[in-house]
């Protein structure tokens, strides 16, 4: 059987004296197994091509080459005895059955998960709960898949396959890809953790691509929010519920940093170029960092309808999925009734539903919302993100593609109508 090979985990900041590790690939079925070996060599020190094993030249090449040679054959004799045996063969079948790696991890324990709990004991000083909670939930997931699937992991035997299997596994549980990634995404900020701690040299991990998909941005229009804002055939709970939603659509705070945490202590008066300025000064919970947000005539309107409120509570103590629940119903009798597209991809599957707004409509949408409005009143974006909180053109860039009205405004300017029109 010549289906096995060998080669060099090569990487770019590789130099001639770097001991890299040999890599062991084997073709079966349609499938490839990968695995990194515990040989490591020079570049200058191994021979690729048809020989594939280290140089004669190299002090322990015979021992490393038997190392090389012993692994090659264990790994056909587990394939022949699965075809024998009729299993159901896979990656981490192959896994499972290595003898070299069952030592490894009889040696290991549960060093694995050890290290990852202490990652996440680390993070617990730097981000807010929201992101700590994504990061548990990250190691979670991983640690079922391991249960389900028998397997005990160390770092070696975090592969392309292995991490393409998790994936698979999520999106059997019901998950949409772009939540399938942002799970392996949370595990390879562990693995870049505890890489840089010297704790394994195995980065085949960073092969295994990852794909997010951008779906549309969703939002209500300047007018549609001032429909919302004006409807008043309401109960007082859901008026609360109201003035909650579209607080978050002048200020562009997350729920958490606008409803649930806002003190009326927040709320600062300043003098600027004589004129009375309102901000709002908080810390954020999601990334801990200090934010000052302006405040709009709108938005002091609502904070002066609640200063009867006890205590410092600046808004009423509303629940997120109280709001989520309320403001669908709020935003249905309001006629907000405009379509948008929800795109759901799930492996290679693409489903599009088209729905009317009022029944997907949600507090995430406030900040949305702000940002979009601003937008399209040209407003800078560095200064958005002053005030949304974003700290990269990369994650902001996405709203740019929602602004159809200025693309054909801009587009019409360039081909006045003499110039576009159909001739006869």
């Amino acid at each position: 059987m010549n289906n096995v090979k060998f080669y060099l985990a090569e990487r770019k900041k590789d130099t001639a004296k770097t001991k890299i590790p040999v890599v062991l690939a084997f073709h079966y079925t349609g499938h490839r197994f990968y695995m990194q070996t515990p040989v490591k060599v020079c570049k200058d020190e191994w021979s690729g091509k048809k020989e594939q094993r280290v140089k004669a030249r190299v002090a322990g090449s015979l021992d490393l080459n038997t190392i090389l040679e012993n692994l090659k054959s264990e790994v056909q004799a587990i394939y022949l005895k699965g075809l024998a045996e009729g299993a159901t063969i896979n990656n981490q079948y192959f896994l499972n059955r290595l003898s070299m790696k069952k030592k490894s991890k009889e040696q290991s324990g549960n060093k694995f998960f050890q290290d990852w709990e202490r990652f996440l004991e680390l993070r617990s000083a730097e981000h807010g709960k929201d992101t700590l909670k994504g990061d548990r939930t990250s190691l979670n997931h991983f640690t079922k898949f391991c249960r389900v699937n028998h397997i005990s992991p160390d770092y070696e035997d975090i592969i392309p396959d292995l991490l393409a299997d998790f994936r698979n596994y999520l999106l059997s549980l019901g998950q949409v890809n772009n939540t399938a990634y942002s799970v392996i995404k949370k595990m390879r900020f562990f693995l870049n953790w505890s890489y840089r701690m010297g704790k394994h040299k195995n980065l085949m991990y960073r092969e295994f691509k990852l794909k997010e998909y951008k779906g549309n941005v969703h939002f209500l229009t300047w007018e549609e929010l001032m429909t919302i804002y004006h409807f008043d055939e309401l109960t007082d709970y859901e008026r609360q519920v109201r003035d909650c939603f579209v607080w978050l659509c002048f200020t562009g705070f997350r729920f958490s940093d606008g409803i649930t945490q806002l003190r009326k202590s927040d709320i600062k008066e300043r003098n600027i170029n004589g004129q009375k300025a309102y901000f709002v000064e908080v810390m954020e919970k999601k990334t801990l960092n200090q934010n000052s947000v302006p405040l709009i005539g709108a938005a002091v309107e609502l904070i002066n309808r609640y200063k009867h409120l006890p205590g410092n509570q600046a808004l009423p103590n509303l629940n997120m999925q109280v709001v989520n629940r309320y403001i669908k119903k709020i935003a249905k009798r309001a006629g907000i009734n405009d379509t948008v597209s929800i795109d759901k991809f799930k492996g290679n599957k693409h489903e599009r539903l088209v729905v009317p707004k009022h029944k997907v409509i949600c507090s995430k949408w406030g900040r949305k919302s702000l940002v979009c409005n601003l937008l399209s009143r040209k407003m800078l974006p560095t200064t958005i993100m002053s005030i949304t909180g974003h700290k990269s053109f990369k994650s902001f860039s996405h709203y740019y593609s929602v602004q159809n009205k200025d693309k054909f405004q801009q587009l019409m300017d360039c081909f006045p109508a003499s110039d576009n029109s159909p001739k006869e």
